[in-house]
């Protein structure tokens, strides 16, 4: 249709080497959505000084997260 394609989770014993964009852009969309609903879509700060210092420590703690 419209310029769409349907992108299916990989299986789990899928190879992960071969090179696939739609595969890497449902493994981005999955971080962003697992990022947004820890920490929620919107920033407390109102600076973008203080925006990008606030975006950074979530961005690090998200990290810690993931690397239990």
């Amino acid at each position: 249709g419209r310029g769409m394609e349907a992108v299916i989770k990989p299986r789990r014993n899928s190879r992960l080497d071969t090179p696939s964009e739609p595969r890497r852009r449902w493994s981005v969309e999955t971080a962003y959505s697992t990022f947004k609903r820890t920490f929620g879509e919107f920033c407390m700060a109102k600076t973008m000084k203080n925006i990008t210092k606030e975006l950074a420590a979530m961005a690090f703690i998200y990290n810690m997260l993931t690397n239990l």
